[in-house]
């Protein structure tokens, strides 16, 4: 298994109800490991095991839950 950090900054999700959901979908996806929103609802992380997911399809979820991503940083991790 190989492990990646992706973050997304938004400029969406304001409540947290969105937050909650916007959580749940992306859990979801086969090979997300962990969900986390920043205090201030403007940044996910995502860490996945990169053999069952992407960036790719990452974004098209959060884009598919109304967010518009305003920046995008891909870290992979080394074990």
């Amino acid at each position: 298994m190989s492990k990646a950090t992706v973050s997304f900054g938004l400029k969406h999700s304001e409540n947290r109800r969105e937050c909650e959901e916007i959580k749940r979908r992306l859990d979801s996806i086969p090979g997300v490991l962990s969900v986390s929103i920043g205090r201030g609802r403007d940044r996910v992380s995502v860490d996945y095991d990169t053999t069952g997911t992407g960036p790719d399809c990452l974004r098209g979820r959060l884009k598919e839950c109304g967010c518009d991503i305003e920046a995008e940083h891909c870290q992979e991790h080394t074990m």
